[in-house]
Order: structure tokens, then C-alpha cells, then sequence
């Protein structure tokens, strides 16, 4: 079941908006969409912004995404432990999926590689549980899965996010052993807020073997002085521009980046697609790996869903850049 184009369920949404300021204004001043696509970029933008101050409509996208089953046929067996402690903090647990080993033996076992899995929520709210459907399609496809929690603003301002993913990083290479893991096969992936953080963390970190986002943001700065902004990142744009931009994968671009897959709804009215197309041109610029899929559809609508072609679509991309030996002609 597809998420529904814009509603009744962001009516609500777009009032919130309206009272915190016009994101028309916002687009403008701080955005520079893709040539041919400015005249629609300040309605989607504002449409963008609906989503981070109204918890309703992540609830009604997440609820509608999951009614149907899966669409991939188990390649394999696992195991779930919960609430594994990555770091000092006892909110900074992660669910771990161990797919089944092809011997007893641990020594012998061949490797698998891994994914670093991370929800959405406008940096705000959420956990792991939103990301539970998706681990375990990928857990079964043989991927050894980290569903993580994260600290959340405001109480805990960026970069705190950061900091405890790339513990969960260093936790999962410290456990690769005993797991049965291939350090130099780590993906992460991402939806919402969620892909807007496993792009800044591939693009910072070596360990990270390839990187696939659903409806990620890109750029804060075409956002300017949002109250979300302002309980994420602590700051103004008017006051700290610099810091908008750090926090942005846009202007965190490096030509050696790993393999990048960016899946987006064209009539996402949440984060606005031109975050991902103007992603894919400058990666495309720098001489990077970088893919975009489009699809008709709203925010994350082709992924939530275990069913959906944009999570097959990444678990496509999974299979070409981790190589799990998926056979993806089993898919129904």
C-alpha cells in the first residue's frame, strides 16, 4: 500500500507551519535548487517543513506503510538480541540481527557484511522500533543488522547524533569477530533524518563500504531559522551559518565518498526532492559514486513498506556494493 499523496493528514500539518514563518521565504533566501526546478521548490519546501513540527504525520506514514508483508523470499534464518548497550549512555542501545552461520565453526564461518540501520523523526523523536520491519528483511537476505538508537534533540543538539553513530560503528568493527562480521563490508542506512545522518557519517568515515537513504535532507541551510533547526543544530542561520553548512552532506562532499544510493518520492511534501538532486549533481561534479531513484510518490512511501520497489531497490544496491549473495530473482 503506497503512503497517500498530501492530505488531510499535513492540513493539520501546514497550520504549524503557518504559524512558525512562510518556507517560501526560507527556500528563497537560503536555497538554490536545480535549474528548471525553482518554481516549484518554495511550495514543496514548505511542504517540507510540515513534517518536522506535526508528530502526527509520521505517525499516519509509518502506520499505513506496513500493513502489507514481505516481498523477498528469506534467504536465511536469524536471530534477534535486544537492546544491545553500544556506549556509556544507557539510551544508546541498538537491536542486533545475527542471520544463521553456514558452519558451527566461527573460525570457519564465511563472513557477512553489515548494516548500520537508523530511523527518522526530525532528529526529535523516534527509535529503533520504527526500523524493526526493515532489519528483519534485511537480516534475512544475510545481513548482519545494527538497528540503533540515537541521542535526540534538543536535549542532547547536534553533534551528539554523530557521536554515538560512529560508536556504533567502532562498536560493531570491536564485535566483528565474534559476529561473524566483514569490517570492510559496513553500509548504513537511512530514512528521513535518519538518511540525512548515514550520509554524513559515510562521508566522514572510511569504515563505511556504501550508504542508501530514503527522503534524506541534505541541506539545513535552505531551511534557515526553523524552530527544528534551532533544536537540532543550537543556533541561528543568521547568527552561525557555517554551522548549517557542517551539518549539511551537501557541502560535505568528497570525490573518494563510498557508493551512494538516494531513493526520493517526487511528490515528497517533507523534505523536498531537490535535496536529492542537487546531492546527486554535485557528487556527479566531484567525480563521486552516486545514484538517485525517483519514484511518483510522498515521503519514504516507496521504502517503509517491506513490500515497496524503493527498499528492493536498495536492497539491489546492497547487493552489488556489499555483495551478500542475495538472489534477488527470488523476490516475488
Amino acid at each position: 500500500m503506497r503512503t497517500k499523496r498530501p492530505g488531510n493528514e499535513g492540513e493539520a500539518a501546514f497550520e504549524v507551519v503557518f504559524m512558525e514563518r512562510t518556507a517560501t521565504e526560507s527556500w528563497n533566501q537560503k536555497s538554490h535548487p536545480v535549474s528548471g526546478q525553482g518554481s516549484k521548490a518554495p511550495e514543496q519546501a514548505h511542504r517540507g517543513m510540515a513534517f518536522w513540527l506535526l508528530p502526527a504525520a509520521l505517525g499516519f506514514v509509518w502506520t499505513a506503510a506496513f500493513c502489507s508483508g514481505p516481498s523477498v523470499r528469506p534467504r536465511t534464518s536469524f536471530t534477534v538480541q535486544k537492546d544491545v548497550l553500544y556506549g556509556p549512555d544507557q539510551n544508546l542501545s541498538a537491536d542486533l540481527y545475527l542471520p544463521s552461520r553456514d558452519t558451527e565453526d566461527t573460525k570457519a564461518a564465511t563472513p557477512r557484511p553489515a548494516l548500520l540501520v537508523l530511523h527518522g523523526g526530525s532528529w526529535q523523536r523516534g527509535n529503533k522500533e520504527r526500523m524493526s520491519e526493515v532489519s528483519r528483511l534485511l537480516a534475512s537476505q544475510g545481513y548482519i543488522v545494527f538497528n540503533a538508537n540515537y541521542r535526540l534533540a534538543p536535549e542532547h543538539p547536534y553533534p551528539a547524533q554523530m557521536e554515538d553513530l560512529k560508536q556504533a560503528l567502532q562498536f560493531m568493527t570491536r564485535n566483528a569477530q565474534s559476529w561473524n562480521l566483514d569490517p570492510g563490508r559496513i553500509g548504513v542506512m537511512g530514512y528521513s533524518a535518519g538518511g540525512h545522518l548515514a550520509l554524513l557519517l559515510a562521508l566522514q568515515e572510511d569504515s563505511v563500504s556504501a550508504v542508501a537513504t530514503s527522503g534524506a535532507p541534505t541541506d539545513l541551510t535552505a531551511y534557515g531559522d526553523i524552530v527544528t533547526m534551532h533544536r537540532l543544530l543550537k543556533v541561528t542561520f543568521e547568527d552561525h551559518p557555517e554551522v548549517y553548512r557542517n551539518a549539511s552532506p551537501l557541502f560535505r562532499i568528497r570525490p573518494d565518498a563510498p557508493p551512494i544510493l538516494l531513493v526520493h518520492g517526487s511528490y515528497d511534501w517533507i523534505v523536498p526532492v531537490e535535496h536529492a538532486r542537487r546531492m546527486e549533481k554535485a557528487m556527479k561534479e566531484a567525480g563521486g559514486d552516486i545514484e538517485l531513484l525517483e519514484f511518483p510518490d510522498g515521503h519514504m512511501a516507496t521504502t517503509l513498506g517491506v513490500h515497496e520497489p524503493g527498499l528492493r531497490s536498495m536492497l539491489s544496491f546492497f547487493e552489488k556494493t556489499l555483495k551478500p549473495g542475495i538472489d534477488m530473482s527470488a523476490a516475488k
